[in-house]
């Protein structure tokens, strides 16, 4: 019985690590989207664009996995190119438009996050495990 009593816990757990992972790998998948949206706006507008980041964050939700550490790849990228970006034109960005160096700086936290949590959640692993032998 004792037995019985922790392998219940255990699928309990598991189950919450999953919904958890679900739930954050969702928000992931919309924000990608919303920050796709907004790159879009403030540069020149590319349906192409918005379609891929669409497909992507869709594959994310389904559980493809490859495409996880895509998102990873991306938010490291992201770190670097943007640490660049800032440094070689802050000067211009800050005397033509503050709130594009803002929202280009709220973008570049939120891919690096992103990055993070999709490399370090233990329930965003749990998700993709699941989604795996599904």
């Amino acid at each position: 019985m004792k037995e019985e009593n922790r392998i219940g816990a255990y699928e309990v757990n598991m189950r919450s690590h999953y919904d958890k992972g679900k739930l954050i790998v969702w928000l992931i998948a919309i924000c990608n989207v919303i920050f796709s949206l907004l790159s879009n706006i403030l540069g020149s507008f590319d349906v192409r664009s918005i379609l891929i980041q669409v497909g992507l964050s869709t594959t994310l939700v389904i559980g493809v996995n490859w495409i996880r550490w895509l998102f990873v790849i991306n938010a490291i990228l992201d770190l670097v190119v943007g640490i660049y970006i800032y440094a070689s034109i802050a000067e211009v960005i800050r005397q033509n438009s503050k709130g594009a160096i803002i929202v280009l700086i709220i973008i570049n936290v939120q891919s690096i996050i992103t990055g993070i949590v999709l490399t370090f959640s233990k329930s965003v692993s749990e998700f993709f495990y699941e989604r795996r032998i599904q």
